[in-house]
């Protein structure tokens, strides 16, 4: 088999070499297994036919012989065995009601005509037939001389010997010749016996289970009795036959073999539809073992491009997986751990250059508010002030990689903008919404700071009535922070170049420092789902968005 296209994967392309192997395996066992059957079922049909055949012209023969017991009967009565008494003038009422009862309960014959000698009709217990009618003179009619109680199975003729419904049809009889005592004649009396055709054509329908299947009975020159047909069947036939050997006659059973075969399409069809649900089955089956095998070098695969994305926080060990591949996973994690570990060592030495370039400045700033107050004597807001910067530089200094309670992160906002406002004293507001359910999650120190820092310095030169609104909303990965306010907002131009600015975190804009260090914090600790968002448009304030896990407080992992 070629070797398949790179770009599929493992699994697809187990599940498709499985499913072509499975496919071709079960759809050679089912034509070899059809073939075996069509043979299978052309000889038990054969066999079977055969079976019915035989039934039949046993069935067919006693039939016959019923009838040709009662002609015995008639022939063994001294009206029929003395010919002297068919002279006599009572004699015609006598025999016809002798008939009459013989055959009362026999529906199998139809009527029996006493012949004379000559082969004239003397009575009969049917319909009126012509006199001048001589039964011997027909072809169909034969009779050896000299052979007593023999019955004679003659040929399909016509009833063209009634004076009235005659010549409709052809009938089959028994030609019974009477002995007669009293005469040294060469010629016999006899009695024609018609059968009823349809009770012996009741023997033949419907008994092979085959479509277009029949049986026909066929006299000694080969002429169809039952039913009667011109033609033989056309095409090809399987044929099964029994000879009679009362009568001669031979019953033909003819099956068209296309019959055979459609039944065959129709096993073979059958197989077909099996085929194709063994397929599917074959399908799921390959796909939940290609799935077990590959799945896990699957999983790995996809948890290698999200760390090649930056998120360092998911583990690719696996104790389901198999030895080589949970080994492999383990060691992957032993070494993304070492390369966590030196960016963190990386991002806090950056994060202190970063602090020592902005605290100065904020320093600067508070000492200046200090000295003012001084100035202006008010000791009271002197102490304060100072009382918060120490707590300010007290929770900044330590671990700026651990997470804290979010309430403790609001906490120390309220404090630095308690701060601001003794510099900008009734020049702006702010609020904090924080569910109590969240307020309690962990989050990394000096998040918020920087981003409210950025609301006052950049987003509320020369406005009125300042408000910076803080709160916290769960979303589908964790919750969000959104720090936003009314200010002069940003124009779009300025606003890409700080999204780019944002995507790419080597760069450090002058203007955003706060913002890129908090959004590459964020991305060194949880990885690049979470981060930094911005919405804002000129003159309509801004909105920064903090997409955050939701952690426990201490968990530094």
């Amino acid at each position: 088999m070629p070797l398949m296209d790179s770009n599929i994967s493992l699994k697809k392309q187990m599940q498709i070499r499985f499913t072509i192997l499975m496919v071709l395996i079960f759809f050679i066992l089912i034509s070899v297994f059809t073939a075996y059957l069509g043979k299978i079922l052309i000889k038990k049909t054969t066999d079977y036919t055969g079976k019915i055949v035989n039934s039949i012209s046993g069935e067919v023969d006693l039939h016959l012989m019923r009838i040709n017991d009662l002609l015995t009967v008639a022939a063994d009565n001294s009206l029929f065995s003395n010919a002297s008494e068919r002279s006599k003038a009572d004699y015609a009422w006598r025999a016809v009601d002798f008939l009459h009862t013989l055959i009362l309960d026999h529906p199998e014959i139809q009527d029996v005509i006493l012949l004379n000698k000559v082969g004239y009709a003397v009575i009969g217990t049917g319909k009126a037939i012509h006199q001048e009618y001589n039964f011997y003179q027909q072809p169909w009619v034969y009779i050896s001389s000299g052979t007593e109680k023999r019955s004679y199975f003659l040929d399909p003729h016509n009833e063209n010997y009634y004076l009235k419904g005659g010549g409709e049809r052809d009938v089959v009889s028994i030609l019974f010749p009477l002995p007669d005592q009293d005469s040294q004649s060469s010629s016999q009396a006899a009695l024609l016996c018609n059968v009823n055709s349809f009770e012996l054509e009741q023997l033949t329908r419907d008994l092979i289970p085959v479509k277009n299947s029949r049986i026909t009975i066929y006299d000694k020159f080969g002429i169809s009795l039952f039913p009667r047909e011109k033609n033989r069947p056309s095409g090809k036939m399987i044929t099964v036959s029994a000879e009679s050997p009362l009568t001669g006659w031979n019953l033909v059973a003819s099956i068209p073999q296309i019959e055979i075969i459609n039944d065959i399409r129709t096993l073979f069809y059958l197989f077909i539809i099996i085929l194709i649900t063994a397929v599917i089955v074959t399908i799921i089956t390959a796909s939940r073992i290609s799935m077990k095998i590959s799945q896990p070098i699957e999983t790995m695969a996809a948890k290698m491009g999200e760390i090649g994305k930056g998120n360092f926080t998911l583990s690719l060990f696996d104790s389901r997986a198999t030895t080589e591949i949970s080994s492999l996973g383990k060691e992957i994690d032993t070494m993304i751990s070492r390369i966590t570990e030196y960016q963190q060592r990386i991002g806090e030495t950056q994060l202190f250059a970063l602090q020592e370039q902005i605290n100065p400045h904020f320093l600067f700033n508070t000492l200046q508010t200090i000295q003012s107050l001084t100035v202006q004597n008010q000791q009271r807001d002197i102490r304060r002030v100072t009382t918060l910067l120490g707590e300010i530089l007290r929770y900044s200094m330590y671990n700026s990689w651990e997470l804290v309670p979010l309430i403790s992160e609001f906490s120390y906002v309220e404090k630095y903008l308690e701060i601001q406002s003794y510099r900008f004293p009734g020049q702006f507001t702010y609020s904090i919404d924080c569910p109590e359910d969240l307020n309690t999650g962990g989050i990394l120190k000096l998040l918020v700071q920087p981003i409210v820092e950025n609301s006052i310095n950049h987003g509320f030169n020369g406005l009125a009535n300042r408000h910076i609104a803080m709160s916290v909303h769960r979303e589908e990965s964790g919750m969000v922070i959104i720090i936003a306010d009314n200010g002069r907002g940003i124009n779009q131009k300025e606003l890409d170049n700080i999204k780019a600015k944002l995507q790419n975190i080597t760069t450090k804009n002058s203007h955003a420092i706060g913002m890129q260090n908090v959004h590459e914090r964020i991305i060194l600790k949880f990885g690049r789902y979470y981060g930094l968002e911005i919405q804002s448009s000129e003159n309509n304030g801004c909105s920064v968005l903090m997409h955050l896990p939701i952690c426990k407080p201490g968990d530094n992992e």
